[in-house]
C-alpha cells in the first residue's frame, strides 16, 4: 500500500483556502523604478542628446539601460568608466524629446501619446527603432496606421522612404506599399517626391503591380532625375546642350532599364519623350517608333509585365496653359493623325548618326496638376471637412469636384478681380499660398460672396484651415470652425475687402501679393490657423468652386 498516497488523499479532503497565489504589482513596480529616474539616485551613465551648444544632458542608471535596451547592452559593453566612474554616451540622431518619453519607457514600461502630434509620435517611433526598442516600435507603428492613416497619406514619401530604409518598421512598410500598388500616383503627386533615395525609387519602379499608366512613370522618373542631376537642368529640355542630356542620363542609369517603353504609346510618345530622346538607348527610341508604326507590342527584353491601367483623373479647367487642347476625333482623324505621326517620327530609324531630333515641342510642365497650390490628397481633405466626415476620404473617392474658378497669377490679386471672377458663386474654396514660406491657408464659404456694404453673414457651415505651416516639412492640416455663426462671413467692397471670414479670421484687401494685407487672427472661429496673428503677403492664391457629389468618381 502506498503510504504517501493515502496520506495525500487523507489530506484532500480538508478545505484549502483560495489564495490569488500570482498577485503582480507592476503598476507599484513602474512607478517605483521611475522615481529613480526623477531623483537620479546612484546613477552612473550620463547621456548627451543632441550636437552642442543645443544638447540635452540625462542622466540614468547602467543595470537599468543594460536590462531594458538592446542599443545600451551594446553600448554599455564597449565603454570604459571615466575618473568619477561614470560612463559618458553620446547620441546625435534622436532628438530630446524623443528621448525623454523613450527613457521613461525603459525605466517604467508606459508610454503616453497624449497631447503628442502625429509627426512626433512618427519621430518616437523612428527614435525608438534606432535603439532597437521593438516592443514600443510595433506599439508605435500600430497606433500611426490605425489612428491617424490620413496623415501617413499626407506625409506618404517620408512614411515610405523611412519604412524602406529602416527593416524593422514591417507593419508601416507594408501600409506604405498597399498604398503604392493601389494609388501609385499619392507618391508621385507629393511635395516631397524628389526627395526620394534613388534605392527607395528603383524598389517602385520593379514592381510588376503599379496601377498607373507608363508615362506617369516616365514623366515622374524624368522629374527625380533633374533634381537629383550634378547640374543644375532648366525644366525645358528644348534648350538643353549635349552635357545637360549627358548628365541626366547618368544621374538616372539605375531608373532608366527599369521603365517600360513598349507600354508608352500614341501622343505619349511624342509629348512626353521626345524631348528627352537623347537619354534613351537609340535602339529603344527605334523599337518605340515601330511599335507605334505597326500598332504591335515590342518583344524586349526590358518588358515586366505591370497592370494597366486605372483611369485617370478627369481634366478641369488646368492652371497650366498648354499649346494642346483635347477633342474628339473620328476614326478618319486617327489614321490621319497616325500617319502625320509616322511621317514625323520614322526618320529616326534610318538616322543612326542623328542623336537627338530636332522637331518643335510644345513645352509640357512634367506633372501637370489641377491646382498650381494644393494637391488631390489636400482636396480629399477639404473634401472630408466639407462633409464633417470623422475619417478622411480616400484619394480615389473624392466626391466633389473642383473647379477652378479663379487664380491670382493669372487673373489678378485685387479686390475687383476677385468679385468679377467669384460674386455670387456658391460653395468655394479659397487656397493661399503664403510668400517666402510652404504654409498654405484656405477656408470655405458654403454660401455666395457679394459685394453688400457692410453686413455680417450668418453661416453654420463655413471654416478656414491650414494644410502646411510655416516652412515645416511635416504637413498636420488644422481646421477651425465657425464659432460665432453670426459672424462667419464680412462683406464690404467699399473698404477693398476681398474675402473675409470672421471678420479677420483670414481675410485678404487690396493687392494681396505686394503689400502684408492679408492677415489672420482669432475672432469668431474656432482656433488660430497660424502660428503668428496679424498680416502676411502671398505669392499665389486659386478659388474653386464646389461642385455637386459624384458617385464613386473622383474628380478635380
Amino acid at each position: 500500500m502506498n503510504f504517501f498516497s493515502k496520506k495525500i488523499n487523507h489530506r484532500s479532503s480538508k478545505v484549502v483556502p483560495k489564495y490569488h497565489f500570482n498577485k503582480k504589482f507592476f503598476e507599484q513596480l513602474s512607478r517605483d523604478i521611475s522615481e529613480l529616474l526623477d531623483n537620479e539616485f546612484d546613477y552612473n551613465v550620463v547621456i548627451e542628446i543632441g550636437e552642442q551648444p543645443n544638447s540635452h544632458i540625462f542622466k540614468a542608471h547602467s543595470v537599468i539601460l543594460y536590462q531594458r535596451c538592446p542599443y545600451f547592452r551594446k553600448s554599455l559593453k564597449d565603454l570604459t568608466k571615466s575618473k568619477n566612474n561614470i560612463k559618458e554616451i553620446k547620441i546625435n540622431q534622436i532628438s530630446a524629446r524623443a528621448f525623454q518619453i523613450i527613457l521613461k519607457y525603459i525605466y517604467g514600461g508606459t508610454v503616453s501619446l497624449e497631447n503628442l502630434e502625429t509627426s512626433t509620435i512618427f519621430d518616437l517611433m523612428v527614435s525608438a527603432n534606432e535603439l532597437s526598442l521593438d516592443e514600443l516600435v510595433q506599439y508605435l507603428e500600430s497606433q500611426l496606421i490605425e489612428n491617424d492613416p490620413h496623415w501617413l497619406r499626407q506625409n506618404f514619401v517620408r512614411a515610405y522612404d523611412t519604412s524602406t530604409r529602416k527593416g524593422n518598421l514591417k507593419k508601416l512598410n507594408q501600409f506604405c506599399v498597399d498604398i503604392i500598388v493601389n494609388n501609385p500616383d499619392l507618391i508621385f503627386v507629393a511635395d516631397d517626391f524628389t526627395s526620394l533615395q534613388e534605392t527607395v525609387l528603383t524598389s517602385i519602379l520593379k514592381r510588376k503591380d503599379l496601377q498607373t499608366k507608363e508615362s506617369n512613370i516616365w514623366e515622374l522618373v524624368i522629374r527625380w532625375g533633374i533634381a537629383h542631376s550634378k547640374i543644375f537642368l532648366t525644366p525645358n529640355p528644348a534648350n538643353w546642350s549635349d552635357d545637360e542630356f549627358t548628365a541626366l542620363r547618368t544621374t538616372l542609369q539605375n531608373c532608366l532599364p527599369l521603365i517600360q517603353y513598349s507600354k508608352i504609346t500614341g501622343d505619349d510618345i511624342l509629348y512626353k519623350v521626345q524631348p528627352y530622346q537623347a537619354i534613351i538607348d537609340q535602339n529603344t527610341w527605334s523599337e518605340m517608333i515601330q511599335q507605334h508604326n505597326d500598332q504591335q507590342p515590342i518583344k524586349s527584353n526590358l518588358e515586366i509585365s505591370r497592370t494597366n491601367l486605372i483611369p485617370t483623373f478627369s481634366p478641369v479647367e488646368n492652371p497650366i496653359s498648354t499649346s494642346i487642347t483635347t477633342t474628339t476625333t473620328t476614326n478618319s482623324e486617327k489614321d490621319d493623325a497616325s500617319s502625320i505621326f509616322s511621317d514625323i517620327l520614322s526618320p529616326v530609324i534610318s538616322s543612326a548618326s542623328s542623336y537627338k531630333m530636332n522637331i518643335n515641342i510644345p513645352s509640357f510642365p512634367i506633372c501637370p496638376s489641377f491646382s498650381a497650390i494644393i494637391n488631390r490628397e489636400h482636396a480629399t481633405q477639404i473634401a472630408s471637412w466639407i462633409d464633417n466626415s470623422l475619417t478622411p476620404y480616400d484619394i480615389r473617392n473624392n466626391p466633389y469636384k473642383f473647379k477652378l474658378i479663379f487664380r491670382g497669377s493669372r487673373d489678378g490679386f485685387d479686390d475687383e478681380s476677385f468679385y468679377d471672377h467669384c460674386e455670387n458663386q456658391p460653395r468655394t474654396v479659397i487656397i493661399l499660398r503664403v510668400k517666402g514660406t510652404n504654409e498654405i491657408l484656405g477656408g470655405y464659404n458654403s454660401l455666395t460672396w457679394n459685394k453688400e456694404p457692410e453686413k455680417w453673414t450668418r453661416s453654420d457651415d463655413s471654416f478656414i484651415f491650414s494644410l502646411r505651416r510655416d516652412n515645416q516639412d511635416i504637413n498636420e492640416p488644422i481646421i477651425s470652425r465657425i464659432q460665432n455663426a453670426d459672424h462667419a462671413l464680412f462683406y464690404d467692397p467699399n473698404l477693398s475687402f476681398g474675402f473675409n471670414f470672421g471678420g479677420g479670421d483670414l481675410g485678404m484687401m487690396r493687392n494681396y501679393s505686394n503689400d502684408t494685407l492679408c492677415w489672420c487672427q482669432k475672432l469668431n472661429y474656432e482656433k488660430p490657423i497660424r502660428s503668428q496673428s496679424g498680416g502676411f503677403s502671398i505669392d499665389e492664391y486659386e478659388v474653386f468652386k464646389i461642385c455637386g457629389k459624384k458617385s464613386q468618381k473622383n474628380i478635380y
